[in-house]
């Protein structure tokens, strides 16, 4: 309310109907704004500016109660309202259909599609009730939803957590000067999880978040987004447009930066690996029910590299194996090609390499082995050949369920093959290769003492001058291979059966878990013995003060 008396006010009143020479009309017809609090947001004039800053702090509002509506869990529902034209002119019905009508959503009226869940948090668009607080602007819990009725709970005032029934109801624009005369019955309320900064004005709340995702355009806003907070430790402020000013950390030899959103829906998280085509990028995308850490590739530069199209083509041959990842995306940003696919575990190096003695056991070896050949398999049986068939290339899935299975990546070298083919030169590649690749990284288990350290190892690795001192256990698993030719179509269940002879004459069970499970389901039993312990010390404490008067009630 204003700080002068009514004496003052009606002075002023007086003296410019004289100025004006209108003694019948208020302050002589000339526009007069009180103000309680000058610091605040002063009253709205019809036409005086800034209306599509206001209309785009509205619209932001709306889609954020949107994404909101979404994390809320329950049953939704979506309320059709009826909408008519206030206009007996033919031509008008013609040129704004009932379609038409559906679409808008003018100042005042709730939308025509009301998408409601319960425990969602409305607002109260017309005066229905005002001495129980029903009025414009109050803001309501929605606690159950009829055919013909909503129930609804008041969330602060006088009333807090008093019932309420709110029917369905005529409504017409507050806007007098809108063009269209247009009527619509629908419940008086929108969602109101988000709030403009006018419209929060006069209201008070325990926890506020402002979200600037523009500057102030008015006089007061600032103040009044400030102080609708009772608490200062209960007030979050984030400053998009602050953020967006400030340059992103873009690791070297990034395409894009920390932070940046890929395909409208990925936001860049970290670089997982980079090579010299690609950058491998961990992302989050959001979902109804939360957010999704997902693996997208990117291009380095704008060039067009085939890569990441061969890749995709291989993938999308292949995507009902259960050893090649999904692949969720692919698309282009900034005329850069990327591809989104589920996220993986580690790749077989660095389940070696992760404690001594840097090497896989017996039972590991085998069951890895199996994979890789029915991976492989499903790749040739697909037209293609994979060409890079190293360690570094063969993951495990990231999660519980997928902890035992091998997912074969990286189709950059990718190739079509043909079987039939008999005029290959012997040199070019062939599924043999793809096979050989396979008895590579069973032959470094047993030739290399280190492979993370020993230099000497390493280069006897790319030079194979170590395959001589094959195991006699897998002398036939790679004459066989050897022996394949490349026009020929590989035999993998004679291979796969080779292993299983293997694991056999060694009694290995090749149903135990691999090394990794065994060690993550040890870790999950400690976490589960301790919780227990404590939980035992807690009851035993609990059991000595009831037994104990002298302790009773005593505070631990």
């Amino acid at each position: 309310a204003p700080m002068s008396t009514k004496w003052a006010l009606s002075a002023a009143d007086n003296l410019l109907r004289e100025i004006k020479g209108k003694k019948n009309v208020p302050f002589g017809g000339i526009v007069t704004i009180l103000g309680g609090d000058f610091r605040q947001v002063l009253s709205v004039v019809i036409g005086g500016g800034k209306a599509e800053q206001l209309a785009e702090s509205k619209k932001k509002s709306l889609s954020i109660n949107e994404d909101v509506l979404k994390i809320v869990q329950g049953e939704q529902r979506t309320f059709i309202g009826v909408d008519k034209l206030i206009s007996d002119n033919f031509s008008d019905k013609v040129s704004f259909p009932d379609e038409y009508l559906n679409s808008l959503t003018p100042n005042g009226l709730p939308p025509s599609q009301l998408t409601l869940k319960q425990g969602a948090i409305v607002m109260l668009l017309r005066n229905l009730d005002v001495r129980k607080g029903l009025c414009n602007g109050t803001r309501l819990s929605v606690e159950q939803m009829d055919n013909h009725v909503i129930s609804v709970k008041a969330i602060s005032g006088q009333y807090k957590n008093q019932q309420f029934y709110l029917p369905r109801i005529d409504m017409e624009p507050t806007d007098e000067r809108s063009i269209i005369k247009m009527k619509r019955r629908q419940y008086p309320i929108r969602l109101a999880f988000c709030i403009t900064i006018n419209k929060s004005q006069g209201q008070t709340f325990d926890n506020v978040g402002i979200i600037l995702n523009q500057q102030v355009f008015s006089h007061g806003q600032l103040y009044v987004a400030l102080s609708r907070c009772r608490n200062i430790n209960g007030l979050k402020v984030l400053n998009l447009s602050f953020m967006q000013s400030i340059p992103r950390y873009r690791p070297p030899g990034s395409a894009v930066t920390i932070g940046e959103l890929v395909g409208e829906k990925y936001q860049i998280e970290s670089i997982l690996s980079t090579g010299s085509i690609v950058t491998i990028y961990a992302a989050k995308m959001k979902t109804n029910t939360g957010a999704e850490l997902l693996a997208i590739k990117i291009e380095k530069d704008e060039v067009g590299h085939a890569a990441l199209s061969r890749e995709a083509v291989a993938i999308e041959a292949i995507k009902n194996s259960k050893h090649f990842a999904r692949v969720i995306e692919c698309g282009k940003h900034r005329e850069l090609k990327f591809m989104a696919t589920d996220l993986l575990g580690p790749n077989l190096n660095d389940l070696i390499s992760r404690r001594p003695p840097y090497k896989m056991a017996m039972n590991t070896i085998l069951k890895f082995a199996i994979q890789a050949f029915e991976a492989l398999q499903s790749l040739h049986q697909a037209g293609f050949i994979h060409c890079a068939v190293e360690a570094k290339n063969f993951l495990i899935g990231n999660t519980k369920q997928t902890a035992n299975n091998f997912y074969l990546i990286d189709f950059s070298k990718c190739r079509k093959f043909n079987f039939n083919d008999t005029s290959r030169a012997q040199f070019e590649p062939s599924p043999e290769g793809d096979l050989f690749g396979v008895m590579k990284i069973i032959l470094d288990q047993f030739s290399l003492k280190n492979s993370a350290e020993d230099q000497l190892a390493k280069e006897l690795q790319k030079s194979f001058r170590h395959l001589h001192n094959i195991p006699s256990k897998f002398r036939e698993l790679h004459d066989t291979i050897m022996s394949f030719q490349p026009q020929q179509t590989p035999d993998y269940h004679s291979l796969i059966r080779m292993l299983d002879k293997i694991a056999l004459r060694k009694g290995i069970d090749l149903n135990q878990p691999f090394e990794w499970e065994i060690e993550m389901n040890m870790k999950r039993k400690i976490v589960l013995h301790n919780y227990y312990l404590n939980f035992q010390d807690k009851e035993r404490e609990k059991l000595i003060n009831q037994n104990n008067p002298a302790k009773r009630g005593c505070p631990n």
